[in-house]
């Protein structure tokens, strides 16, 4: 499996373009707040971006990754539905509306038209900002599928830069150093390229994955292929280290898994005998114990610390779970409205609940899309879980057990997993960077090579 193919003049034009999309995601897309001024960059340009792409893109690519794309229309059509004004007597029928209506009767407006969501703003930002997973969607699309290897380094690479920007947010004396690119952030903490310990944590989790696909590539001679190998197991320890300084308890928990997984991708290992497989694993653990002993040692294993110590001030992700379940069912079926989590949450929010911050999130994914997605955005989880699974059963499959594409798919299997689960105590694909990143693993996961050529076989030749 070369990671070097070939490039002609205007495809390596287009992979720096892409390269640099990436880039610009992650300098300016690191939080997940809705408010910070990079977005005034960040998304204007990605609707510029997705234009161009759906401007110069072919049908017949179009065609061969419809299921990824039909899953990314159904999400914008159920933003863009509840954003529909109804008339009165429809919308006050909904569930949860009446105290709303009241106000409009105490103040005079009488029956007006209103969307369903009941907080239009903030679900016109839950809208503008899926332009930029159709943005790295579409890029996937036009780069095609023979080319995706060359993206792996450029992953490692943007972790290896969000580990170095953290090495100076440690040594920076205040919160307004210029190390922390956003205003809202865990300062003291260093998270890289993102405002969120956590957001980071999951990011360094699956460069973990990545570096395991990385040392699986092999290049025209071996000793290209060695180097990648010795890459992959200098870099773990980094990686396992940084988790450890940088306080994520979600964080540490994921790079453990995100290690566990690399044995079963690096493809190097399944060429060789089962007592050398596990004799390699074995080496991966003792580093990884290593890394834990000399952590603590230093008496910097902040994120153990937080793991294994209490921690008063995250206990709302447990105490305030039952309330909001409560209030997600009074508002089914359709929801409060996509991106209206605060504007419900603070309406209903139990006294005893009450603190000087506000609740921003639900802390829990599928338990906010319940409360403003409703049932609608339920079956449009399932339906993506379907894909993930189908996706990553396909990548075990004859024809691609042992490709590169294979190994692609399975490596973005387990990244949307470990995002997955991430989402169960945070909200890391709310971050811009990290929406756009996990778009390009649903595409990988998502894409049919045998059904799209058993298409073509039947259709003609595609066009040049």
């Amino acid at each position: 499996m070369a990671i070097l193919t070939p490039f002609s003049f205007r495809s390596a034009s287009l992979f720096w373009v892409f390269v640099a999309w990436i880039v610009v995601l992650f300098l300016t897309g690191g939080s997940a707040r809705g408010d910070i001024s990079s977005l005034l960059v960040l998304r204007p340009a990605a609707i510029l971006v997705v234009a161009a792409l759906l401007f110069t893109a072919r049908r017949n690519d179009l065609a061969d990754h419809r299921i990824v794309l039909a899953l990314m229309a159904l999400a914008i059509a159920l933003v863009a539905l509840h954003l529909v004004p109804l008339p009165p007597a429809m919308w006050q029928a909904l569930p949860m509306r009446e105290l709303i209506a009241r106000i409009d009767n105490a103040v005079g407006l009488g029956d007006v038209w209103r969307p369903l969501t009941i907080a239009p703003a903030a679900t016109w930002n839950a809208f503008y900002a899926l332009m930029i997973p159709l943005s790295t969607i579409l890029f996937m699309i036009r780069f095609g599928p023979d080319r995706w290897p060359r993206l792996v380094p450029v992953f490692l690479a943007l972790g290896l830069a969000c580990m170095l920007l953290g090495l100076f947010q440690i040594t920076a004396v205040s919160a307004d150093s210029v190390f922390y690119p956003y205003r809202v952030s865990n300062f003291g903490a260093p998270v890289g390229l993102f405002a969120n310990r956590n957001h980071t944590g999951a990011f360094l989790a699956t460069i973990l994955v990545w570096l395991a696909v990385f040392g699986s590539f092999r290049g025209p001679d071996d000793g290209g292929y060695r180097l990648r190998v010795w890459i992959m197991a200098l870099a773990i320890p980094v990686v396992l280290f940084f988790l450890l300084l940088l306080g994520s308890r979600a964080g540490l928990l994921l790079g453990v898994i995100g290690l566990l997984s690399m044995p079963l991708l690096h493809v190097g290992m399944a060429k060789r005998s089962a007592g050398r497989r596990l004799g390699m694993a074995g080496m991966m653990l003792v580093g990884a114990l290593a890394v834990f002993t000399v952590g603590l040692l230093a008496s910097r294993a902040e994120s153990l610390n937080r793991l294994l110590g209490e921690d008063a001030g995250e206990n709302y992700r447990i105490t305030t779970f039952f309330p909001i379940l409560r209030l997600a069912i009074d508002y089914l079926p359709l929801g409060s409205g996509i991106g209206s989590f605060v504007t419900a949450y603070q309406r209903y929010e139990p006294l005893e609940k009450l603190e000087p911050r506000y609740l921003n999130h639900a802390h829990n994914d599928a338990l906010e899309l319940l409360l403003t997605g409703g049932l609608p955005a339920m079956a449009l989880i399932a339906i993506a879980a379907f894909v993930l699974i189908r996706g990553t059963a396909l990548s075990f499959g004859q024809d691609l057990r042992n490709t590169s594409l294979g190994l692609l798919k399975k490596a973005a299997s387990v990244t949307l997993c470990l995002f997955a689960l991430a989402s169960i105590v945070d909200y890391p694909l709310r971050t811009p960077a990290l929406l756009g990143f996990a778009a390009m693993m649903a595409v990988m996961v998502a894409y049919a090579p045998g059904r799209a050529r058993h298409k073509r076989s039947r259709t003609g030749p595609r066009a040049a």
